[in-house]
């Protein structure tokens, strides 16, 4: 099965991931934004998600810029 054939069967059920997806998506970016903030201290300007899921954690990073 093909990457996008796997989401896209997957995507009428995202909503159930977490009952409140806007404060998911803030929390998981708060989680990650303090690891790299804190493993890299200012060394990490860019990242790249590889992970192909459904944006949780691009998505909030995204928000708060450069860690």
């Amino acid at each position: 099965m093909l990457t996008a054939e796997f989401y896209n069967q997957l995507a009428p059920f995202y909503h159930l991931v977490s009952p409140d997806w806007e404060a998911s998506i803030t929390n998981h970016a708060a989680a990650l934004h303090n690891l790299i903030t804190e493993v890299w201290r200012g060394r990490v300007q860019t990242f790249l998600d590889a992970a192909c899921g459904i944006g949780m954690q691009p998505l909030g990073l995204a928000s708060w810029g450069t860690p």
